[in-house]
């Protein structure tokens, strides 16, 4: 699963919310950014085995944690629903002194061959 697959995915948890690495200015909570964290091609004794792991961070924000919380769920509920392989490895929540919002955070691995890995 590539990211615009991926995105494709989540969206539905809060449509028209979802944005890729960065939220616009004018955002407000909650909203959910989604951004590659981490890719790995994967190797065998005999060579490239034409599959790389793709870690994807989702962030869920919002004024409260409670709010954050739910989103976040929406999404785990959506990737645990879903063909394929995406499983979360891993959360987080995380409070922004500056902005006093809320993130909760997960890690989102998936696989995908080359050809559906965008740079």
């Amino acid at each position: 699963m590539n990211e615009a697959q991926l995105f494709r995915l989540v969206e539905p948890a809060l449509p028209g919310k979802v944005f890729l690495m960065l939220a616009p200015m004018e955002a407000r909570e909650p909203y959910v950014i989604l951004s590659l964290v981490s890719g790995t091609p994967s190797l065998t004794l005999c060579g490239d085995a034409k599959a790389t792991q793709l870690d994807y961070q989702i962030d869920s924000y919002a004024r409260t944690y409670r709010d954050a919380l739910e989103v976040m769920q929406r999404i785990a509920d959506i990737v645990d629903g879903c063909d394929g392989d995406p499983i979360i490895k891993n959360s987080q929540n995380l409070f922004e002194p500056d902005t006093r919002i809320h993130r909760v955070s997960v890690v989102v691995s998936t696989w995908c061959q080359p050809e559906e890995v965008q740079s």
